[in-house]
């Protein structure tokens, strides 16, 4: 999923830094598949698309949807609705690599044993 995020900024104007801010969480993901997690390096990291995802989601929600309906479409022609819509990625993002630092807490807790 977060391949085809990337694929999808090629016509974007800042496409290199999109495409590195989505291949990273389909690194950790690969990881996770082979058991791997860097719990350390998935929170950090969580932590800056949390903060980026803040710093661009819009001000009014309403005035974003107004501004998605005057889009109409997935052309990114306005920029606030770029700006949200790349907020939404970044919180997609964070949550993902929450859930593998969730998931592996989880798998390293020692099983209790029931009476």
């Amino acid at each position: 999923m977060f391949l085809l995020f990337a694929a999808f900024q090629m016509n974007d104007e800042d496409w290199y830094i999109w495409i590195f801010i989505y291949v990273i969480p389909a690194v950790f993901s690969f990881l996770a598949w082979r058991g791997v997690y860097h719990r350390k390096a998935m929170s950090i990291i969580a932590v800056f698309y949390y903060a980026y995802g803040i710093y661009l989601f819009p001000g009014s929600v309403s005035e974003w949807l107004h501004s998605e309906e005057k889009a109409k479409g997935l052309e990114m022609n306005v920029p606030f609705v770029e700006d949200a819509r790349e907020s939404l990625g970044l919180f997609i993002c964070m949550i993902c690599l929450l859930g593998y630092v969730w998931w592996s807490n989880r798998k390293t807790k020692p099983q209790q044993q029931g009476s």
